[in-house]
């Protein structure tokens, strides 16, 4: 077997990536400085507001996780025509960050405003686009066992959408996405669900490994690997450990995303990753963003065109094989 085995850094720099940017950080930049001062400090990280027409394309479901004794709220982008009668669609699963929300990806990420273009020009086949909801879990189970938000995506989330809309139980037609927190559960989940998903991309992944090591008394690292010693419980859920262990598969691709000014956590721990899915024959390729850091309006919005491209191309060469 032939396996394309890709490690790239670059700097993006193209006319439609800038022009995306400014779009994402004018959502967030007040028209002028004496806006700016009468405006009232927001009492939440991010805006909830939608725009109407995006707003008409989104539904809303509530999920109960009885094992875990919540409730989860989560959001699905739909097709602009609608559902198609007797149509079974590729997913996209976007996971956020810590203490983040799941339409980040909307208000601050303008995702859809490129997967749009993309699927009118005939590049992209249409998805449906799950916005998961996974409060501060990591996306992992946690080391009491008593709190398995790594079963979340597979066995609740998908499994509800599967009763809900026509998506395709394909694996070369479902992908995971997420940025910090939820880059380490997008690579987590790809590397234990090959059978899932085809298509993972991790932007800032966290390596928990030395996020322990940075901060071993932050709260939520010691619901995730327990008190010390660490080293097992790390070992056990860091996608880099998962991969040492033999975790992932040569027909999945994975992408990764670091800012060249993020801390040792997401840059140095995605160069690690990425190094041993190499030594393993993983396909795997790499984007450092220069410049920039850990946030929307840094590395991750400006990768968006970067590996939407390339999830595209993989979803229509699926659809080709057919």
């Amino acid at each position: 077997m032939n396996i394309a085995i890709v490690f790239l850094v670059t700097t993006l720099a193209p006319a439609q990536v800038d022009a995306h940017r400014k779009v994402v950080n004018g959502a967030q930049r007040p028209a002028n400085k004496n806006a700016a001062k009468a405006r009232p400090k927001a009492k939440k990280k991010y805006t909830l507001h939608i725009d109407r027409t995006t707003r008409k394309r989104i539904r809303y479901h509530n999920l109960v996780v009885p094992v875990l004794k919540k409730r989860f709220r989560y959001m699905v982008y739909l097709p602009k025509d609608g559902i198609k009668p007797g149509r079974r669609y590729p997913i996209l699963v976007l996971l956020h960050g810590l203490g983040e929300y799941p339409h980040g990806w909307i208000t601050l990420g303008k995702v859809h405003e490129l997967i749009d273009p993309l699927v009118k020009q005939g590049k992209m086949p249409q998805p449906i686009v799950l916005l998961a909801s996974g409060r501060n879990g990591y996306w992992t189970n946690w080391a009491d066992g008593r709190h398995p938000y790594g079963d979340l995506v597979v066995s609740s989330y998908l499994e509800d959408m599967r009763k809900r809309y026509p998506i395709t139980d394909r694996a070369d037609l479902t992908a995971v996405v997420g940025c910090s927190m939820g880059g380490f559960g997008a690579l987590s989940l790809g590397l234990r669900h090959p059978e899932t998903f085809g298509f993972i991309a991790a932007l800032s992944p966290t390596d928990i490994e030395v996020a322990v090591k940075l901060q071993p008394r932050r709260p939520v690292y010691r619901k995730l690997v327990g008190p010390p010693p660490y080293d097992r419980a790390v070992r056990r859920i860091n996608p880099r450990h998962l991969v040492e262990r033999g975790f992932g598969s040569p027909r999945q691709r994975f992408l990764l995303v670091y800012g060249s000014r993020e801390g040792p956590k997401f840059g140095e721990g995605t160069r690690r990753v990425a190094d041993q899915m190499r030594l393993r024959g993983l396909n795997v390729e790499v984007l450092r963003v220069e410049g920039e850091g850990h946030g929307w309006r840094n590395a991750w919005a400006r990768s968006h065109p970067w590996w939407l491209k390339r999830l595209a191309s993989r979803w229509r060469k699926a659809l080709l094989r057919d």
